[in-house]
């Protein structure tokens, strides 16, 4: 059954809209109401409707703007807009915002239901060419189940976390849609755990309802979002397991500690090349970093980078800001400058200005 959502302020209206049609027979079920356009829109993502009757004309958010951020969120489920005669422009406008048809008022059921019927028909047709690009998109994707298995199998974590990353640029590049995001994502963490299923690892109830949750983001949320959380799930899984592999968690930690301090002037240091540098994986080294000394890694590096260029400007304050962001490992020097002003509250240049002051005073 096709879900249907139903927005108008006034009650008797939103009765007559559920008595006008045999909702059974065009296999549609009224999953909500909304009297605003705010809770419109909060309920169309809670509720994920197929199908929304709204009126144009309703309180805090009017129709068009509700049909341009369910868009946002819901891109193919189908607007129906109601509107009175004398709003019939204004009601065009909502369909460059996406609503597929409008009706006027007062409410003929019968074009009630001939629209309701084109609606459901585009859902479906929508559905099997959704099926169609996903047998294509899983041909062209660099991803496949057995190989992603097999990298785990090896616990070649970055590798197969890789795989993911260019599938997922895969998807940005050709417009994918959010379906097929959900399809895949899905996938992933199906192999996922049954890989630590043959480990013998217990998945955490937190895990678990993250992992839950992955299916409706994925359904929603931009790729980049849905991708940045699922290998956010499967890092903060590892790690812990790996901690148990590699017992010699804190020498490992004391030699990214030493890298560090020996290397941030290099702009490419970072948490991926300190990894492979002292050879472990780079989410269980974030890991075991923050457990050690309290932040992340990138936040230490940072760290160490700020307290080299204030340094550097202590001792000589005719250097330029830019000349200390290359110093330190920065190629620019506006997130030198941001860096710096959020660890020590004042900008590099002012700190430059205020050294040259006090040396001249000297």
């Amino acid at each position: 059954m096709k879900k249907v959502l139903i927005v108008d302020d006034e009650y008797l209206l939103r009765e007559y809209v559920k008595c006008s049609v045999e909702w059974d027979r065009l296999g549609l079920s009224i999953a909500g109401e909304a009297e605003d356009g705010r809770e419109a829109v909060e309920k169309a993502g809670k509720l994920r409707p197929d199908i929304i009757i709204m009126d144009i004309n309703i309180p805090f958010m009017n129709g068009l703007e509700v049909s341009r951020r369910v868009k946002e969120i819901l891109p193919d489920t189908q607007i129906l807009i109601l509107t009175a005669y004398g709003e019939f422009e204004y009601a065009r406008e909502a369909i460059q915002f996406g609503a597929v048809s409008f009706l006027l008022k007062p409410l003929d059921p019968a074009e009630l239901e001939k629209e309701l019927e084109n609606a459901a028909r585009k859902i479906d047709s929508s559905i099997s060419l959704e099926q169609q690009s996903i047998r294509v998109v899983m041909g062209d994707l660099p991803y496949s189940a057995q190989e992603f298995l097999t990298l785990l199998r090896g616990r070649k974590y970055e590798e197969a976390y890789a795989v993911i990353d260019r599938s997922f640029v895969l998807f940005e590049e050709r417009q994918m849609s959010r379906q097929t995001v959900s399809y895949v994502t899905m996938d992933i963490l199906v192999n996922f755990t049954g890989y630590l299923s043959e480990l013998g690892v217990e998945i955490s109830e937190k895990m678990s309802e993250e992992m839950a949750q992955m299916n409706p983001l994925a359904c929603t949320a931009p790729a980049q979002e849905v991708k940045e959380r699922l290998l956010a799930i499967l890092e903060e899984t590892v790690a812990p397991l790996e901690q148990r592999l590699v017992p010699s968690g804190r020498k490992k930690v004391s030699e990214a500690k030493r890298y560090i301090e020996e290397n941030y002037w290099q702009t490419e240091t970072g948490l991926n090349q300190i990894a492979e540098k002292i050879g472990v994986n780079p989410s269980y080294l974030s890991n075991i970093f923050k457990k050690e000394y309290g932040c992340s890694l990138s936040r230490y590096l940072i760290r160490v980078r700020m307290e080299q260029g204030r340094k550097m400007m202590e001792e000589t304050p005719d250097i330029t800001v830019m000349e200390v962001a290359e110093l330190v490992g920065y190629s620019d020097a506006y997130y030198f400058s941001k860096s710096f002003k959020s660890q020590y509250g004042i900008t590099p240049s002012k700190y430059l200005e205020e050294r040259k002051i006090k040396k001249e005073n000297i």
